[in-house]
């Protein structure tokens, strides 16, 4: 709650940066992109995932409910869907490699 007694406005959930962000973020810094590349891998499980994470029961059912109500842009960005009765999402890999010019 925020200090006023209201509750504090939740952020709209964004994708996550795209490529050229994460660009943009090294080279602020000075760095030097060599390789920048990102991936989908197809997660076709949540219960699986789940089970191999030891996810907490009360923490997959917060996770459940989450999908169920995310914003169309997070449903199309992770391209989730439900497919013979198992949610699966597509997963974004980041491969980025930097250095320091000189």
């Amino acid at each position: 709650m925020a200090p006023s007694g209201r509750e504090t406005p939740r952020p709209q959930p964004q994708p996550p940066a795209r490529a050229p962000e994460w660009r943009t973020l090294c080279e602020q810094q000075g760095l030097v992109v060599q390789k920048l590349e990102v991936a989908f891998r197809k997660q076709p499980d949540l219960e699986w995932y789940f089970e191999t994470a030891a996810t907490p029961q009360e923490n997959r059912e917060k996770i459940r409910t989450l999908i169920a109500t995310a914003a169309e842009p997070i449903r199309q960005h992770y391209r989730l869907a439900e497919e013979e009765g198992k949610i699966t999402w597509w997963w974004p890999m980041l491969t980025l490699a930097a250095h320091k010019p000189g």
